[in-house]
């Protein structure tokens, strides 16, 4: 518990050793190995975090948050494909998995792959259909399609939200002026 606070607090150095011993101590503990593999990437030792990673796959092979954080080190290490895989992994871990929908669209918007972006996008706000940030990406490929009168159709469905903060405000701004 030592360890998980202190990695949320940013301390991820100090963390480290607490989370070695929770994931010793209990090695069928799987958010221990979770939280060991985050605090290895957040202090770039990439390949301790996939190491904790898979005894947390062996624990739990669907774990959203473990692939989420696999895909994160994908990223990191420019493996777009295995990035995918694992998103695409987390997704059938909780297909309400937001942040992997979002990760995933941002990977092909990234290459202007806008069709596919849109795809999952739409295929997330199908099972979490308030979430904002995948409205407002949604109206950015949109907008980067030169559509800004569809965007501001999701955009005025976003501002809506009691969620929704500037951005998505200056976004709806934007696609109005267009």
């Amino acid at each position: 518990y030592l360890g998980f606070l202190k990695l949320k607090s940013g301390e991820a150095r100090d963390a480290l050793e607490h989370l070695k011993i929770a994931s010793t101590t209990d090695p069928k503990h799987a958010e221990a190995w979770l939280h060991l593999a985050r605090a290895y990437f957040e202090l770039g030792t990439y390949g301790d975090a996939l190491h904790a990673l898979s005894e947390l796959f062996k624990l739990d092979p669907g774990h959203p948050n473990g692939h989420f954080l696999e895909a994160r080190i994908a990223l990191k290490r420019k493996e777009k494909d295995a990035a995918d895989r694992a998103l695409r992994a987390a997704i059938a871990g909780d297909v309400g998995f937001s942040p992997a929908y979002l990760m995933l669209s941002r990977i092909y918007t990234d290459v202007g792959a806008y069709e596919p972006a849109m795809k999952v996008l739409n295929e997330g706000l199908r099972f979490s259909p308030e979430d904002v940030n995948l409205m407002e990406a949604l109206g950015l490929a949109w907008m980067d399609m030169g559509e800004p009168s569809v965007a501001c159709g999701v955009f005025k469905i976003a501002v809506q939200s009691p969620r929704a903060d500037y951005t998505v405000h200056l976004n709806y701004a934007a696609a109005l002026l267009q």
